[in-house]
């Protein structure tokens, strides 16, 4: 009986894990939020369930991050440019995300492993099936997820490689070699630049890590820092994407983008400062449908001050817990995602945010440095 009871409710687990790890898939591939939010519903339920008879206790960096959403979640209210609906979906989202974060990384690790393993090659059984149903040119590839372009299915491939890595490595100390292969493969078919450029670093850290050697991760950083160097070029439009969305500066000082930074800093006043600015108050910003083109600008208009606390918080841990700590390779994977994630403004806050948590929190509750 004992026996039946266990089983029961490790299929339960799983299935909870499962969900979170290809929700997003299930959000690009069905086009339906109304699916994506029933799911949304359906975790949060079983997570508040497993709060409230104290089968987990929240991670206090959790507590500390749910109290940032909650005062985002204020400010996005407070703005007037915000609906509602917005607002609700941006709480409910972050904190089951975060949630399902802390109770996934408490759950047997070998569990974690087999299924980002099996997401990711129900992942591969999709790309494959698309290619033999739509081809392989970059037309084909971009109508696999419609309405979402081939640059989001590599990113999808990379991050979901990414939390298997990251479970792989706490379990065998090691990282995975084979589907790492398959992901840079796939990222050349998807033909985005950044998308090859990330799943290289991430295959080739992942193969000179395993190589033996005391000293091997000097050569790991040294290489990939150089390495970048040479990709910086060739990814400049994506980077300047990140840092103004492409501000196009052959237009000079008097550029649209320009006008609209300094239009939004001269309507600066503390408590637009501490809570985020109206941007329909602004009639450069409301000629580019209240679009900033400045992923600082904009979230800093819907969640104020609380944001960049957010974002000085994340660097904190990722200082104390992974730099300071010597944990490299969550610092990597931590590095990758947010870089990656931001030239396409899909992490923070998004789909992809689970993944990023996760991480974090591993890295926060594992004491012993496995970094050779």
């Amino acid at each position: 009986m004992r026996v039946k009871i266990f089983n029961l409710a490790k299929i339960q687990i799983s299935i909870i894990i499962f969900l979170t790890f290809i929700s997003d898939f299930i959000r690009f591939l069905t086009q339906d939020k109304f699916i994506h939010f029933s799911i949304m519903c359906l975790l949060f339920i079983f997570i508040l369930a497993n709060i409230i008879y104290k089968k987990f206790i929240l991670n206090r960096i959790v507590l500390y991050l749910l109290c940032l959403f909650i005062t985002m979640f204020i400010c996005h209210l407070i703005n007037l440019e915000v609906n509602l609906r917005a607002s609700i979906l941006f709480l409910s989202y972050s904190v089951v995300f975060l949630l399902l974060a802390d109770y996934i990384t408490e759950k047997d690790i070998n569990l974690n492993v087999k299924i980002s393993f099996w997401t990711l090659v129900i992942l591969y059984v999709f790309f494959i099936l698309s290619a033999f149903r739509y081809g392989l040119s970059p037309d084909s590839v971009n109508s696999y997820l419609n309405h979402f372009s081939r640059n989001i299915l590599a990113a999808m491939f990379l991050f979901h490689q990414i939390l298997y890595s990251s479970f792989y490595f706490k379990k065998n100390a090691k990282l995975p070699i084979v589907t790492t292969i398959f992901t840079f493969i796939i990222s050349i078919f998807c033909y985005g630049r950044s998308g090859i450029f990330y799943s290289f670093i991430l295959l080739f850290f992942s193969i000179a890590y395993n190589a033996k050697g005391k000293n091997t991760y000097k050569y790991i950083l040294t290489f990939i820092f150089f390495l970048s160097l040479i990709f910086l070029f060739l990814l400049k439009e994506q980077i300047l994407l990140l840092i103004q969305n492409s501000t196009n500066f052959k237009y000079g000082l008097d550029s649209p983008r320009f006008s609209i930074i300094e239009e939004y800093f001269k309507s600066f006043s503390f408590y637009n400062f501490i809570f985020g600015l109206d941007l329909s108050e602004l009639k450069t910003i409301q000629l580019y449908d209240n679009n900033t083109h400045n992923f600082l600008l904009q979230s800093h208009s819907q969640f104020g001050i609380f944001f960049i606390i957010f974002i000085i918080f994340i660097i904190f841990i990722i200082f104390k817990y992974m730099f300071k700590k010597k944990k490299y390779v969550y610092l990597v994977f931590t590095l990758i995602l947010l870089s990656r994630g931001l030239i396409d403004t899909i992490v923070l806050f998004a789909n992809f945010d689970f993944i990023l948590y996760i991480i974090l929190l591993i890295s926060i509750k594992e004491k012993k440095c496995r970094f050779r």
